[in-house]
């Protein structure tokens, strides 16, 4: 029998070695079929790309798939037909960039890449320029192969293809091209395009980052504070940012007079990023007088009707920083900020919700906006369809509008979220009840009875937190204590949660001799010792047994003895051992001063109604001073998350205006005459530089006539200079100073002399000196650039804000414009005036200057009409 058995199983194993010869052979066959079907493949006319010979398509096959792929486009970026085809050279490198963002090492093709930079679409261009940004640093020498290429794209006629080459250039991070990049870079920051001019100022902070030498050697930072006056209101958001990242160590940029109002007066024109920019500045500027500060303040009042939250909560800081010196007129800023930032908490999108309501948070908690928005409080109850984190940041601001009148209805409301499935949410609104508690002291007794109910609430949580809570509202209201201690056998036997039941303890060691049993309710606790986990239940133990061992010591002697015997011994927290043990020693060293020590007068008393945690004034001012930033945010100063060499340091800022050398005209930090502005901005909007002198609510279409609208203005009486102005001053301050106005203010008879002597002579007259004057070309008319002053009394006019007392006579000098040339009917000579003053208050002054100009023009001819 087992000789058959071992005859079957030999048999079994010789075929088995036959079934697979005869496996290993049919492989054989096939791989030798495929192989000269891959020969006869790479031979035929016209075969697939890159595959010459059989060998080279066997590895091809059996190497890994992704250096396959990029093999395969390293040979489809060589194809002539691929060159050719737009379309698939765009769908090309689209996967080329597509493996670069994902990870895949793509370096191999930066020399095709190079080669396809040679194009006219723009698409192309795009993904190109992309690549070399990201792999120049890996192939610095074959980067400067791309350099001519940039240069040359460049000075293309397309703005878009220029700006895309100059941004590349900037980006490609190696030092060797530095003397590449100046030359297209101080060409294209007096470009004709705004895009390619913005494109450049980002451009001076990228060489800034590799040779920060070279930007101040080169003068870029004078050619920056020449952008402030750009037309593009775009140019000038980039040139802030990049000033201030530049002097960063030095406060940033340098915030006069003079670079506040010109961006002011075209504030109308910047986007909401923008905005920002100019609103930091803005509240770093300290004004020089109080008209002043009314004046940029109703500029800025249309700002809050923004839906942008961002310059919303700017403009509500440039209004606080602006009023410093007056907090009296603080209730009324915030009061004017009510109404939009209300608006905003019940914005579309959570996270701007959130972001509000964090600034509410800080702005209520000063002083000077306690009341404005406790009529609104029902603004801040939860909706169900709001994200947790709102909920609960509303909740917590409950407390903070609540007042005598509607903290029964807060309450009532708070009541409902404690049987929220959101057990965070439920603990948040006992939390806000105990704090209405602690501000309200007249429904103080009404609202701890609502607590002590919650302790009886078939819901652990809840329970917990109403305990702890209850033992802060006692310590805050002693004679609330009656409402507690009948309940206290029953809640140690309910409460489980450690810091609830610490808090419990507590009040028994508090008050525990009021409360008949509680030396044997303190037993059971201390019984219990050894099971106990919480160090802090353990801490509060001692403390309260300490408290009734002088109030009760007959019945407290043998468990002190007991409580301190176990603790002293306990190895399982430090702190436990250590307290314990300074307690013996107090004990055996002076029983009296032991007991001044736990049974003093109010010991643990808030007189002042509040925890330290909850009035941390030094945070609570750091955070108001980072307003509108990711400080307020985080709750916490921007030195704890953001590195020292990043903050703009405001400390080191200039702490006035640079020196003048004319007595009140201002000029930029550099020399104005020999760095002249290559693109002067325009005129602003009709009404817009009329700083504070109308109702810019409510723009008017004639300026002259607006500003006369709310009063009568009293002709100016001008004086003689009291400092001669020179030409080079005149040009100093008529670059620094904003237009207060730019128009048409009359039309002259045509028999009027168009001498520019004759106009000079009367202008001479009243007292306005003419600084420089000429022909028109042509002969079409005539330009007189004059100079005034007067003494002016100075009022602030119709403002939308505040309101404040009259002020004494100051100096004003007046620059202005006149161009009079054809441009009536039969013959008919038109006036335009572009006008410039030095006052900072919100006057009627252009409309009093044009007075005393039609006097002047008067004396050859009836008084001119002027136009409307």
């Amino acid at each position: 029998m087992m000789d058959l058995l071992v005859c079957f199983i030999c048999t079994v194993t010789v075929y088995e070695h036959i079934w697979l010869c005869n496996n290993a052979l049919h492989n054989v066959k096939n791989y030798n079929k495929m192989s000269a079907a891959l020969n006869d493949l790479s031979s035929a006319p016209g075969a697939g790309i890159g595959s010459p010979n059989v060998s080279q398509a066997a590895v091809g096959y059996f190497v890994d798939q992704k250096k396959g792929e990029v093999n395969e486009l390293k040979m489809l970026l060589k194809n002539i037909n691929v060159e050719r085809d737009v379309k698939r050279k765009r769908e090309t490198i689209k996967k080329v960039i597509a493996y670069m963002t994902l990870g895949i090492d793509v370096s191999r093709l930066f020399t095709d890449m190079i080669m396809a930079i040679e194009t006219k679409d723009i698409v192309i261009k795009k993904m190109v320029y992309l690549y070399l940004c990201n792999y120049a640093h890996k192939e610095p020498e074959m980067a400067i192969m791309c350099i001519n290429s940039l240069r040359r794209d460049c000075d293309n006629e397309n703005p878009l293809i220029r700006g895309l080459a100059l941004r590349s250039l900037c980006n490609l991070r190696l030092e060797s091209i530095l003397e590449y990049i100046e030359q297209p870079l101080k060409k294209s920051l007096g470009d004709i395009s705004a895009y390619v001019r913005k494109t450049a100022v980002i451009g001076i902070l990228k060489l800034n980052s590799l040779s920060p030498t070279l930007v101040e050697s080169n003068g870029y930072i004078a050619q920056l504070y020449d952008l402030l006056q750009d037309p593009d209101s775009n140019v000038v958001t980039n040139a802030i940012h990049v000033i201030n990242e530049l002097r960063m160590s030095e406060g940033g940029l340098q915030v006069t007079q003079g670079v506040v109002m010109g961006l002011l007066n075209r504030i109308v024109e910047f986007s909401e990023w923008g905005l920002n920019a100019v609103l930091d500045l803005v509240a770093r500027y300290k004004p020089t007088s109080e008209d002043e500060v009314f004046a940029i303040m109703n500029l800025l009042d249309p700002l809050l009707r923004t839906a942008n939250s961002g310059a919303v909560l700017a403009t509500v800081k440039c209004f606080v920083r602006l009023t410093a010196a007056s907090p009296s007129l603080h209730p009324q800023v915030y009061a004017r900020a009510k109404p939009p930032m209300l608006t905003l908490i019940n914005g579309v999108h959570s996270e701007g919700q959130y972001s509000m309501l964090k600034h509410l948070q800080v702005v209520l908690q000063q002083p000077a906006a306690a009341g404005i928005f406790d009529d609104e409080y029902r603004q801040f109850y939860v909706r169900y369809n709001e994200p947790p984190h709102v909920k609960h940041l509303k909740v917590e601001l409950l407390p903070l509008i609540a007042n005598e009148t509607n903290a029964r209805d807060i309450a009532t409301e708070l009541g409902e979220y404690v049987t929220d499935v959101d057990s965070e949410l439920a603990k948040v609104a006992i939390r806000s009840v105990g704090r209405i508690v602690a501000k309200i002291p007249s429904a103080a007794e009404e609202l701890t009875q609502r607590l002590v109910d919650l302790v009886d609430v078939d819901s652990a949580y809840v329970r917990s937190q109403a305990a702890i809570v209850l033992a802060d509202v006692v310590r805050i209201h002693p004679a609330a204590k009656h409402l507690l201690l009948p309940h206290l056998c029953r809640w140690l036997r309910k409460v489980e949660d450690p810091a609830a039941k610490a808090a419990l303890v507590w009040v028994l060691g508090e008050f525990g001799g009021e409360v008949l049993e509680a030396p044997y309710l303190l037993e059971t606790c201390i019984d219990a010792y050894a099971d106990e986990a919480s160090a802090t239940t353990k801490l509060h133990l001692l403390a309260a047994a300490m408290k009734l061992f002088f109030k009760r010591p007959p019945e407290m002697v043998a468990m002190l003895g007991r409580l301190l015997g176990r603790a002293v011994n306990d190895n399982s927290n430090q702190d436990v051992h250590d307290r314990a043990l300074l307690y013996y020693r107090l004990l055996l060293a002076d029983v009296d001063i032991c007991r001044q020590l736990f049974v003093g007068e109010a010991l643990c008393a808030v007189p002042t109604g509040q925890f330290a945690e909850l009035t941390e004034d030094e945070l609570r001012r750091r955070l108001f001073e980072e307003f509108n930033s990711l400080a307020v945010i985080y709750g916490m100063p921007s030195q704890r998350f953001i590195k020292d060499k990043f903050q703009l340091q405001l400390e080191n800022a200039p702490m006035s205006d640079f020196d003048l050398a004319v007595p009140g005209l201002l000029h930029p930090p550099h020399e104005v005459a020999s760095s002249p502005n290559p693109n002067p901005a325009p005129s602003p909007p009709k009404g817009a530089a009329l700083v504070g002198s109308v109702n810019l609510l409510d723009w008017s279409d004639d300026l002259p006539e607006a500003a006369s609208a709310g009063k009568p203005s009293s002709r100016l009486a001008l004086r003689d200079p009291a400092v001669p102005l020179s030409p080079a001053g005149f040009q100093k301050g008529w670059a620094a100073l904003p237009d207060a106005f730019s128009g048409r203010v009359c039309v002259l008879a045509s028999s009027f002399p168009a001498s520019a002597g004759d106009y000079e002579a009367q202008l001479r007259e009243e007292k306005v000196l003419t600084i420089a004057s000429g022909p028109l070309p042509g002969g079409a008319g005539v330009k007189l650039f004059v100079f005034a002053e007067a003494d002016v009394s100075e009022s602030p006019g119709d403002l939308l804000l505040l309101s404040q007392p009259a002020k004494e006579t100051a100096a004003v000098q007046f620059l202005a414009q006149l161009v009079i040339q054809g441009g009536g009917t039969a013959g008919d000579r038109e006036v335009q005036l572009t006008l410039k003053h030095t006052a900072t208050s919100a006057l009627d002054l252009p409309r009093r200057f044009i007075d005393v100009l039609l006097l002047a023009l008067s004396q050859y001819s009836p008084i001119p009409q002027p136009l409307t």
